[in-house]
């Protein structure tokens, strides 16, 4: 990213824009349940979140377009292609939102799996709009699913309730399943699959409909229902008449967010300052025309023409309507006089006007403050008035911040095929792969020395002779050979250098081209599941397999990936791995495990499509590993006004010295507080955390920050995280446990005892600016919940007041404002220990099954001890023999003890304790002649 000042004049529309992808972003995450990305191994009729999120965007935007846009389609399945047309960079770009959004989604969705979003109690459940409830929702007392034998398959009939919202509680999620006795025929529904242990307890196995597969997902033949029903919940999102949030955004905003938008035969317009020192800035102007028409001469993309213009001539009035006039200057504005006229003929054309400025800083200190003052506003108030931008920039730099105005302004669908260094012992020829997608195919090779030292020879061997307007072949002042050849038929063609040759030539080659790629790394977290890496991945991992890169093909069509290829920053093949192909309705994802090198890097995708031509594209994003791991540790999506805000972090040297590191933040609107930097020396292996302090004042909207990992030593950057949050003047629910008294231990944790065992806690829920809701825990009715009315109280902090039993020893209490957002606090009471189902108590200690208190099961084991003694000395006054005599009293004690025993106490592992009848006996065997003392 090249270094330089920005001030943009944003029209209302394009600021709504900008905070409307991140609300978009931020409201969309809040369903769950579906795999985040890929399907498992061999199932690729799994929907993921991708998936819904692509179709359900799609359908929606197509809706929009066939209903809006006054196309050619007959109906909304026909609306893009009718809409866009050749253009394929417009539908690129739109389908770039998609994946980004698509990103976006995945990862919060596997990010909040702990937090609250995935299966929430039942009486938390709400669903549609705000105020209106789409279903009956069971009660927390309610069993809702049967008990069956197997909990790894035949649970398609396992519903007990119908026509009713119910949960599927999953341990290890925060949502502990209400405990039943072993032997309930009913009890609430399990999330199911390999992963929930809840799955074992009545009523065992699960509902879970996240896959195609009955092992993993019990509800498996629904699978493709909820898919359809989750598709159509997107698009109610999106575009619903009444609350979607196209009509809280309006058209033109909406446009914005999804670039829908058709492009129009432009003007690339350069208006340059004729003095002599712009001689860097011309010559900038001048290459980058020279890229501009090799790339996109005789495609969709090409501008319709080219202006360029001294200072003082009318650009204004030779450029196209829409078009965008790029002004290079180092001083100050000449005809800061005429400042209204431009203004006036800019906006009646609908030319923005856009500055690159240069340079200012030494003439500047020449010029009084006031003169200063009033040129500088110049640009500043021609960019407002235009819908223009100002870039203040270096004369060393103007170059690069040319190519990402170009590309911000004027972007095209260039794709990069492949880069490579042709080295001199290489061969004397090099193959080139087109593929029928390329319209224009662009080769730029560095280091000839002459126009025609390189041919370009056809799959037949024919050279190319540029004599024709569909080829050209140009050689620049910097030794660039660049060829632009059009049209040309699917095939392997060749580049021929000479014989000899005493120079590596940096050979790059790109096309014009609708099937684009695009990627990113993932890495897998605890769950098993995968997220996309903030910042830099880890090097090596060669025994983890810790990293996936996901490679993503847009408008492939049905093709394979035959290959993925791990590129050095000269083209060298590092590695090559064999992808697995899975495919959306927009795109094909091409993933494998990878091994992260110990240098930059870039992928490279070889596949075949469906007329089994090679297909060859680059990523272009390059990836730079590190040996530093670098984690946000405390984050939240909205932070409040005029409040400190804590940044958190904890940073690891993964590498094998011993290294000094700087930790900075960094944000676009200065609210970070002092310090700014922390400094950590860790050996190999260590860990340290770390935090910083946002204190927001006087702007609301979307703040981005940095927090960045350096050398101390040579203050290269190895690692950099950036997020994006909301500064609201509300403050949203925090919810904090203060006080906890009692635990569950072992004893405690089965269904014969928990009840017994209470414990009590207190929690504090901070807001500000918001109303509360609701406050429930996940243990429902078994838990109780004590706080003041709710009515009217809109700030911070009110008291919680919790209380149960060990039967719910994990509970989550969640605290809703009238907005939405929640918060949970988490009471852990067993140290991650369920509570496990055994039988009653009653038939472990041998008391009739007719359920009794404990004061009424003493009389009764008092007044059978009674009959039995009374017996036993009717007995032995009838025995005549001495002996006889003596092992009836031995007896007696044994009958006697074992029922003046511990009574009805806390039993450790009840469940586990075996009584049946060969026990029973076995406990009283008489040792002296191996027989049977039976006390019943």
């Amino acid at each position: 990213m090249s270094k330089y000042s920005k001030f943009s004049a944003f029209t209302t529309a394009n600021a709504r824009m900008k905070s409307s992808i991140y609300i978009f972003i931020l409201t969309i995450h809040l369903v769950n349940g579906f795999l985040p990305r890929t399907p498992p191994p061999g199932h690729w009729q799994t929907k993921t979140h991708f998936d819904i999120t692509n179709t359900g965007i799609l359908q929606a935007v197509s809706e929009y377009i066939f209903e809006t846009k006054n196309t050619s389609a007959t109906s909304p399945s026909f609306a893009l292609n009718a809409f866009f047309g050749t253009d394929y960079n417009g539908m690129a770009r739109m389908f770039e939102t998609v994946r980004h959004v698509r990103t976006a989604v995945a990862d919060t969705q596997e990010n909040k799996r702990n937090i609250g979003y995935v299966h929430c109690n039942a009486d938390q459940i709400k669903l549609g709009i705000k105020g209106k409830q789409l279903m009956t929702i069971a009660s927390p007392e309610e069993d809702t699913c049967k008990d069956v034998p197997n909990i790894d398959k035949d649970c398609t009939d396992n519903m007990l309730v119908q026509n009713k919202l119910t949960s599927g509680f999953h341990h290890g999620r925060g949502n502990v399943k209400p405990p039943r006795s072993r032997g309930s025929k009913t009890g609430k529904c399990s999330h199911g699959g390999p992963a929930d242990t809840s799955r074992r307890l009545p009523a065992k196995c699960g509902i879970n409909k996240d896959t195609t597969v009955e092992r993993l997902s019990p509800h498996y033949h629904l699978h493709n229902d909820a898919y359809l029903a989750a598709v159509a919940a997107t698009k109610y999102f999106l575009i619903d008449k009444d609350s979607g949030i196209l009509q809280h955004l309006g058209n033109e905003t909406f446009d914005l967010l999804f670039h829908i938008k058709q492009r129009r035969k432009v003007s690339l317009a350069f208006a340059v300052d004729y003095s002599g020192s712009m001689g860097r800035e011309i010559a900038a102007v001048k290459e980058k025309i020279i890229q501009i028409v090799t790339s996109t001469l005789g495609s969709e993309n090409e501008p319709a023409n080219y202006v360029l213009s001294l200072f003082s001539d009318p650009a204004i009035e030779l450029s196209l309507v829409d078009s965008t006039i790029i002004v290079f200057t180092d001083a100050d504005a000449k005809d800061a006089n005429r400042i209204n006229e431009i203004q006036t003929a800019a906006t009646f054309k609908h030319i923005k006007v856009t500055t690159l400025r240069s340079g200012l800083c030494g003439r500047r200190m020449r010029n009084s403050a006031n003169r200063y003052q009033r040129d500088t506003n110049f640009f500043e108030s021609v960019a407002a008035t235009t819908g223009g931008t100002v870039y203040d920039t270096t004369k060393e730099d103007i170059g690069n911040v040319l190519d990402e105005v170009i590309e911000d302004l004027f972007p095209t669908s260039e794709v990069i095929l492949e880069y490579f260094t042709w080295n001199r012992e290489d061969n004397q020829t090099r193959a080139v792969y087109v593929d029928k997608s390329i319209h224009v195919l662009k080769i730029v090779i560095k280091g000839a020395s002459r126009k025609d030292e390189i041919d370009f020879l056809y799959p037949n061997g024919t050279k190319e002779t540029f004599s024709t307007p569909t080829a050209s072949r140009i050689f620049t002042d910097k030794n660039d050979l660049i060829m632009s050849i059009q049209k040309l038929s699917p095939g392997m063609y060749n580049l021929l250098r000479p014989n000899i040759v005493h120079i590596d030539y940096e050979v790059n080659i790109t096309a014009q081209s609708s099937i684009e790629v695009d990627g990113e790394t993932v890495e897998e977290n605890q769950n098993g599941s995968s997220i996309s890496v903030e910042g830099s991945p880890i090097v090596g991992n060669s025994t983890s397999n810790k990293y996936t890169y996901i490679l993503t093909l847009i408008n492939f069509g049905n093709g394979t990936c035959s290959e993925l290829s791990i590129l050095d920053p000269h083209g060298k093949v590092l590695m090559s791995y064999e992808p697995t192909g899975t495919f959306s309705d927009i795109d094909t994802l091409c993933s494998a495990k990878i091994i992260v090198p110990n240098t930059a890097f870039q992928v490279k995708v070889t596949a075949v499509d469906e007329s089994n031509a090679i297909i060859i594209r680059t990523v272009p994003s390059v990836i730079r590993p590190t040996s530093v791991e670098l984690m946000i540790t405390s984050y939240r999506d909205d932070i409040a006004l005029d409040k400190e805000n804590e940044v958190s972090y904890s940073v690891i040297n993964s590498g094998t010295n011993k290294e000094m590191y700087n930790v900075r933040l960094h944000d676009d609107k200065s609210f970070a507080l002092e310090p700014l930097i922390h400094y950590h020396t860790l050996n190999a292996g260590d860990q340290a955390n770390g935090s910083f302090i946002l204190f927001p004042k006087n702007d609301i909207g979307v703040l981005t920050y940095q927090v960045m990992v350096e050398l101390n030593k040579t203050l290269e950057r190895r690692q950099t995280i950036t997020k994006r949050v909301s500064v609201t003047k509300t403050e949203r629910p925090v919810c904090e446990v203060v006080y906890l008294m009692g635990k569950c231990e072992i004893p405690s944790l089965n269904t014969a005892n928990c009840s017994k065992y209470n414990w009590y806690a207190e929690s504090n829920l901070y807001f500000r600016g918001t109303l509360i809701e609701s406050i429930s825990s996940s243990g429902g009715s078994a838990v109780h919940l004590e706080y003041q009315n709710l009515t009217d109280i809109t700030e911070g902090p009110l008291k919680i007041n919790i209380s149960g039993v060990c039967c719910t020893p994990y509970i989550t209490i969640d605290a809703t404002d009238v907005d939405g957002f929640m918060s949970r606090c988490i009471l852990d009471l067993s140290n991650g220990l369920e509570v496990e189902s055994v039988d009653p108590v009653e038939d472990v200690i041998l008391i009739p099954s007719t359920p009794t208190n404990t004061n009424k099961s003493y009389v009764v084991i008092g007044a059978v001890s009674g009959c039995v003694i009374f017996l036993c000395i009717v007995i032995l006054i009838g025995v005549i023999t001495k002996t006889y005599f003596g092992r009836m009293d031995k007896k007696k004690k044994y009958c006697i003890t074992s029922r003046n025993g511990p009574k009805n106490k806390p039993i450790r592992n009840v469940q586990n304790i075996s009584f049946s009848f060969h026990n029973r006996l076995e406990k009283f065997k008489d040792n002296d002649n191996d027989s049977y003392s039976q006390c019943y």
